[in-house]
């Protein structure tokens, strides 16, 4: 460490062993001790009595002995290491850091940072070069910032929450940090996302939300679908999905208001379809050839063959119904109905409390959504017109005889 240079014969012994105690290794810091010369406790002027090797390299034009003035100019007092030591001044021993503020030197502009003390009246003086600090936390900013614009263009809804946790770590409330325009744009209340926000001032409903964030924050991401009062949200359902990113909470919500009106409408229609079935004198059934479950059986099945509903969801329980000796022409159909085209035959069923019918099948081969081969399968009760027709079949062999 280089030692004090000072015009002053009196400082020599002392000034050495303060900086020796106070400084410690100076070899890469830029550090400065500087005598001020005061006016009503405000720094006028001063000397240097110290420089380390860094700080000489940053201006070689202060140099040990030179004053401030001859240095820096009349300006002084409106620079900004004059001002930190106006205020270290106020206090003996208490640090004040300023900056990071521009200087230009030769070599290019940099951002300094200053942190000065007053210690036995000198001034300690400590420049801080924060040139690629501040350069990485501006590309930061600027990556955030357009992060924010991307997260802004979403049709989800964005907040990020700073969770209020009790000392056992339950989350009990959150403040908004930050929140995109559509999630703004999900409530009547807009201003209810603002940053600064408590949850438990705006959550419409808050104890679910308290539970879903406990689970999100100790690891566990919940999603949940929303359903909210006219007065409080401009959709009539949402999903919303909570997780834990680091030290926050982040909330997505995505409006399901048209999806909630397709199912509706969807379910009106399936009502009504099923409405039309049960009202038609034909029991219906769909499925595929490569299942037993069906896909659908009308309820007026269980008149038709006695077995309950449930039973009938499967083709094997309609197959077992058919009169033995009919059951060749029950498998030729299925192949003439899986070849393609509208297939009609008759045959006999016994029904589960044994009474013959004779029914007539009417089936046409479908192709489902997913790829496998399906079908549609008409069934209507053929008994009394094969009576019918059977009476008739007599009576005109007796009026030929």
């Amino acid at each position: 460490m280089a030692t004090a240079e000072s015009n002053d014969p009196a400082l020599d012994a002392d000034l050495n062993s303060l900086l020796l105690a106070t400084l410690g290794q100076t070899t890469r810091r830029a550090l400065a001790v500087v005598r001020p010369d005061l006016v009503d406790g405000r720094l006028v002027d001063g000397t240097i009595v110290w420089l380390s090797d860094k700080a000489r390299r940053m201006d070689p034009r202060a140099v040990p002995g030179a004053t401030l003035r001859k240095v820096y100019g009349e300006a002084l007092a409106h620079q900004d290491t004059s001002r930190a030591a106006d205020l270290a001044l106020r206090e003996e021993g208490t640090p004040v850091v300023w900056g990071p503020f521009p200087v230009d030197f030769s070599s290019g502009r940099i951002y300094l940072e200053v942190s000065v003390t007053w210690i036995n009246g000198l001034l300690f003086v400590e420049y801080i070069d924060r040139t690629a600090e501040l350069a990485e936390r501006q590309a930061a900013d600027r990556a955030d910032h357009n992060f924010h614009d991307l997260l802004e263009g979403l049709d989800a809804g964005v907040v990020l929450l700073r969770p209020s946790l009790t000392e056992d770590g339950r989350v009990f409330d959150a403040e908004i940090v930050w929140s995109n325009r559509a999630s703004r744009e999900l409530w009547t209340n807009q201003e209810g996302l603002a940053p600064g926000t408590r949850v438990a001032s705006v959550y419409y409903d808050l104890n679910d939300w308290l539970d879903a964030a406990n689970s999100a924050w100790n690891g566990n991401p919940v999603a949940r679908v929303l359903n909210a009062d006219p007065e409080v949200a401009v959709w009539s359902a949402a999903t919303e999905t909570l997780r834990r990113v680091g030290d926050m909470l982040v909330e997505l919500t995505i409006d399901r208001s048209d999806d909630k009106a397709l199912l509706d409408r969807l379910d009106d229609l399936d009502h009504r379809f099923r409405a039309l079935v049960d009202d038609l004198p034909l029991t219906v059934l769909v499925g595929t050839f490569d299942s037993d479950t069906l896909d659908f059986v009308s309820p007026n099945a269980v008149d038709l063959t006695g077995l309950p509903l449930v039973a009938l969801q499967r083709r094997s329980s309609w197959t077992a119904l058919i009169h033995p000796d009919d059951r060749h022409i029950h498998q030729a159909f299925v192949i003439a109905t899986l070849d393609g085209g509208t297939h009609e035959t008759n045959l006999r069923l016994i029904r589960a409390d044994g009474t013959p019918l004779i029914i007539t099948l009417r089936g046409a081969r479908r192709r489902t959504p997913d790829g496998p081969e399906g079908f549609v399968l008409l069934v209507s009760d053929f008994t009394e017109q094969q009576r019918m027709i059977d009476r008739i079949a007599a009576g005109e062999r007796l009026e030929t005889l």
